[in-house]
């Protein structure tokens, strides 16, 4: 609220805010006066009146006195109690401003009733009453009423006579400190606040009379002293806020505030003079200077511009030879010292990817011969695998024969002999067979390892290629629109590296089941070496040991059922291998063709000679 009204003042012009504030500071001076005046004379008709009813119940005490004091020496038609009735009757008719009454307390009311009486002097109003039952005097102001009362107390004052005591503590029962009755008085002020107030009036009007003539007075002092120089000040501040520098500043003689704005304003139109001249001067200067730097900013366009034309020229046909795939050239012409640095890269990266490119083509290379390798491994390892079925269906039918012979040797005892030493012929055969099978297992596992090894160089190979598609990718997007067939090319070849490590992968996986095979069947084979080398041993001894040999009958039978289905299995494990040598063999072709087809892209390329390529790294 506090900083609205601020606010608010603000937007009123200063010469109002003066007269505002000088006649709110005149009008609270004059108001504040005139109501301690005001004050100051209504206390006085109080105490006036005070005393006129102090005196009036002086009065009536020493009347009311005198008059109980003699009441009971006369007896009771004493004219002294008709003379104090007639007294208060005549003070109050008598047409004065004061009225005077006596107020009887509540035991002599009670003796007064006991006695037969009807009428009795009780409370008029409220002030009676509560001076009866507070004992003090009370003084009230009631409109236009003064009312006063005072306390009649048996043993104070006047009541403390012995006889009055003796009188109202043996007839009524008044205890010393009770009251007897109350003196009460009432004075009329209406007469003096009327004229009080007509006073009041005629104060108030003089008041604002002179309060008007005082501002009248301050405001038109004000006018010429102070409000006319301000708005002269404010009007000639304007006119230099506009820019009129050619105004004469009023009142520079004066010695006081007004005089020392008016002197500061004219050094400050002097200076705004001094100012617009220098300013006229810098203009010249700038538009000078302007002129200069846009024939000197032309002149750099110009040479920018030919720099720059210079330097895309020579990327531009830079960018052509990239695109239809020579990557032996090199920009050989410099450019400014500002594009030099592109130049460098772009030779730099041109190398990069012509390097990249010819160890894609090595690699593209190594592929293909270790691709033949392989094949041909896996043809050798088909072959041998036909050769090993081949021992293994022989190496079942002796078995069978073997395990005919057996079978018969109970019912031919004396033909064991015979048939003994053809046994130990087939068994010097089977072994002979078992050793080579043996042998030839061996060999598959070696070659399956080699195998192995080589599928780990091509994946190898082909992540590596992979790698350096990825990055010709990435140099040929930074060369632009211009390297977009050659990003193709890459992603090509790319596609190309991951299909030879997936098919790498997938041979991997099948040797690697191959291998595993090839174990057992060696396994197996060496089992059944073993055996035949003790059925060779065996027969040796038959000669001597017939009769054992046709009670352990039987259980060679058994012995042999166990290697023939050893032998089956081992058969059916070769024909396992033979398929995956021929997948192996099919598979291998088929990454030589890929890497036939790396090649043939790679040769679209034109790749500098190492002797150009130290050349040009030097």
């Amino acid at each position: 609220m506090g900083q609205t009204m601020l606010n608010s003042l603000k937007k009123i012009p200063l010469s109002v805010q003066m007269v505002l504030g000088i006649g709110i500071a005149v009008a609270a001076i004059q108001a504040g006066t005139a109501a301690y005046e005001i004050s100051a004379e209504r206390l006085s008709l109080t105490d006036k009146a005070a005393m006129r009813g102090d005196a009036a119940l002086d009065m009536l005490e020493s009347v009311h006195t005198q008059a109980m004091l003699n009441r009971k020496e006369v007896g009771e038609d004493d004219p002294a109690i008709e003379t104090l009735d007639g007294t208060m009757e005549q003070f109050s008719n008598a047409g004065g401003s004061v009225k005077i009454w006596l107020v009887m307390g509540p035991k002599v009311i009670d003796f007064q009733r006991a006695q037969g009486e009807t009428e009795f002097e009780s409370p008029r109003d409220a002030l009676d009453q509560q001076t009866i039952d507070k004992l003090q005097t009370l003084n009230s102001l009631e409109g236009e009423t003064f009312r006063m009362t005072r306390p009649v107390v048996l043993g104070q004052g006047s009541a403390s006579d012995e006889k009055c005591a003796a009188c109202h503590t043996a007839q009524m029962n008044i205890q010393p400190g009770e009251v007897i009755g109350v003196y009460s008085a009432e004075v009329n002020l209406a007469p003096e606040l009327a004229a009080w107030r007509d006073n009041v009036w005629t104060r108030v009007w003089m008041g604002a009379g002179a309060i008007g003539l005082m501002i009248a007075l301050v405001v038109a002092m004000l006018r010429i002293t102070a409000i006319n120089p301000l708005r002269n000040l404010t009007q000639a501040t304007e006119k230099l806020a506009g820019g009129h520098l050619d105004i004469e500043i009023e009142n520079r003689e004066r010695r006081d505030e007004l005089g020392i704005m008016a002197r500061a304003l004219e050094v400050f139109r002097d200076n705004l003079r001094r100012n617009k001249a220098l300013e006229s001067e810098a203009d010249q200067a700038r538009q000078k200077a302007e002129a200069h730097r846009l024939e000197v900013e032309r002149r750099a366009e110009d040479e920018a511009a030919e720099r720059l034309r210079v330097a895309t020229a020579g990327l531009a046909g830079g960018l052509r030879r990239l695109a239809t795939g020579d990557l032996a050239f090199q920009i050989e012409q410099p450019f400014a010292e500002s594009f030099e640095a592109l130049r460098h890269d772009f030779n730099s990266s041109v190398r990069e990817l012509a390097a990249t490119m010819d160890m894609i083509r090595q690699t593209a290379g190594i592929i293909d011969g270790g691709s033949a390798t392989i094949a041909g491994g896996a043809r050798d390892l088909a072959r041998r695998t036909e050769s090993q079925a081949a021992s293994l269906e022989q190496t079942a039918a002796s078995l069978k024969e073997i395990n005919a012979t057996v079978a018969a040797a109970n019912q031919r005892v004396a033909e064991a002999q015979t048939v003994a030493k053809k046994a130990n012929g087939s068994a010097l055969t089977s072994g002979k067979v078992v050793t080579e099978a043996e042998e030839a297992m061996h060999r598959i596992e070696e070659s399956a390892q080699q195998i192995s090894n080589i599928i780990g160089v091509i994946d190898e190979i082909a992540f590596q290629t992979n790698l350096l598609a990825l990055n010709a990718g990435v140099e040929a997007a930074r060369a632009g629109e211009a390297g977009k067939g050659f990003a193709v090319v890459a992603q090509e070849v790319r596609e190309l590296a991951q299909r030879s490590a997936n098919a790498a992968k997938e041979i991997k996986t099948l040797i690697q089941n191959s291998t595993s095979q090839v174990e057992n069947g060696v396994r197996l084979v060496h089992g059944t070496g073993e055996t035949l080398l003790e059925i060779g041993a065996l027969i040796q001894t038959m000669n001597e040991h017939m009769d054992a040999i046709a009670d352990f009958t039987q259980d060679q039978a058994s012995n042999l059922r166990d290697i023939g289905g050893a032998v089956d299995t081992l058969d059916i494990v070769t024909q396992q291998n033979a398929q995956v040598s021929e997948q192996s063999s099919n598979e291998a072709n088929r990454l030589a063709t890929e890497a036939g087809s790396l090649s043939q892209m790679i040769q679209r390329f034109k790749l500098p000679s190492k002797s150009d390529g130290h050349r040009r790294a030097a």
